[in-house]
């Protein structure tokens, strides 16, 4: 079974030949994608009870990052990190994560015969996460 690939999709692009984009290599860390629950406690004097108040969900700060090793990885990077809008971005689990990619980090490396070599960050914000798709294989199986 091969692995699957992370895709990135613009919901405001119409056009098919532009509006995704699959990634050559899936990044090889992210930071976890599941936003925060914004739970208040607030004592009171009747029995020195707790009440406790969730509030609306706010936008998390994540990341992924990786090798790049090809041009067209390093170019197509760039040019998703600077559309101003929000993308949806389906990881190997097909996941859904709808975000707004803020910032990238390309950090040249030295790679003998590899010219584009660099190690990228991408930062971001998740506004909304779906449940996964993919099915639970088993240990080992990717």
């Amino acid at each position: 079974m091969s692995v699957r690939r992370w895709v990135i999709k613009d919901p405001y692009d119409t056009d098919p030949a532009t509006n995704k984009w699959t990634f050559i290599r899936n990044p090889r860390e992210m930071t976890s994608i599941y936003l925060d629950r914004p739970i208040v406690a607030q004592p009171t004097t009747a029995g020195n009870k707790i009440l406790l108040w969730e509030g609306p969900k706010t936008a998390k700060e994540w990341s992924f990052s990786g090798p790049v090793l090809e041009k067209v990885l390093f170019d197509e990077l760039r040019r998703w990190v600077y559309k101003r809008r929000r993308l949806v971005i389906t990881d190997h689990y097909g996941r859904n994560i709808s975000t707004v990619l803020k910032t990238i980090d390309l950090v040249p490396k030295r790679r003998v015969n590899i010219y584009y070599s660099h190690e990228y960050t991408v930062t971001g914000l998740i506004l909304a996460v779906s449940e996964p798709t993919a099915t639970d294989l088993g240990p080992g199986v990717f």
